[in-house]
């Protein structure tokens, strides 16, 4: 016995509908789902583009600063076209943010000390600052601050950025100076203005030494270096002694 179809119960021809001479539209969602797994191929990809615009981006900047570089220098040292950069970074002065943003993202991390590892304020305190110089003085950072010294008159994007960036750093680092000594530092009143000390009295002198002494910061040995870092610990705790 046959068995009738569907189609066959309700008379509907089974035959294919004649050609028209167009092709047949995609259902809307075979449209969806053909767009979301080209964006899943695509952007890993887009990612990769990206860190190859930034790294090589960074290079150029650092080589010859922001008037003398240009959207086409980055294009050939990084082998893309002046396009795809655009698409993802709308001018120069978007680019630049974005590497700046990038190389100092280390200085927005707390930094990590073990008070129970140390047995007065002081010693915490020296380790404390050893490792703000080390991040203030890495050589990529020490390179973009010759770019803003050199350029911060000429440029008011510069200035604007470093500050904007200044402000942030500064609110992350009291927050994590203010967690790590609060209770261990007397005269802790205002911690914006209290870490800023400690940075100004401890940790810029070094960077002002690599980057107006190079010479001499490099061919120092590390326990000279130590032994400027104490004097200045000792000078920072006559202003906050320890509680």
């Amino acid at each position: 016995m046959k068995t009738r179809t569907r189609s066959d119960r309700s008379g509907a021809s089974q035959d294919p509908p004649a050609s028209t001479g167009r092709s047949a539209r995609p259902a809307p969602r075979r449209k969806a789902v053909a767009r979301a797994t080209a964006s899943r191929t695509t952007q890993p990809r887009g990612d990769a583009v990206v860190e190859k615009i930034l790294a090589g981006g960074m290079d150029a900047f650092l080589e010859s600063g922001f008037e003398g570089t240009s959207v086409d220098v980055i294009a050939e040292r990084t082998r893309t076209s002046k396009a795809t950069i655009y698409r993802y970074f709308p001018d120069k002065e978007a680019l630049f943010t974005a590497i700046v943003d990038r190389a100092i993202e280390e200085r927005r991390r707390p930094v990590e000390v073990e008070p129970a590892r140390h047995a007065n304020v002081r010693s915490l305190l020296i380790d404390y600052a050893e490792q703000c110089v080390k991040r203030q003085n890495s050589p990529e950072r020490l390179r973009l601050c010759r770019v803003y010294m050199f350029e911060i008159q000429k440029f008011a994007v510069i200035e604007k950025l470093f500050s904007r960036f200044d402000d942030r750093d500064g609110e992350v680092f009291a927050a994590n100076f203010v967690q790590i000594f609060g209770g261990r530092l007397r005269n802790l009143t205002d911690p914006q203005r209290d870490s800023m000390t400690f940075m100004q009295m401890v940790v810029h002198p070094f960077l002002y030494w690599a980057l107006f002494r190079p010479r001499s910061y490099e061919s120092a040995s590390a326990a000279e270096r130590r032994k400027d870092l104490e004097a200045l610990i000792d000078k920072f705790l006559i202003v906050h002694p320890p509680a």
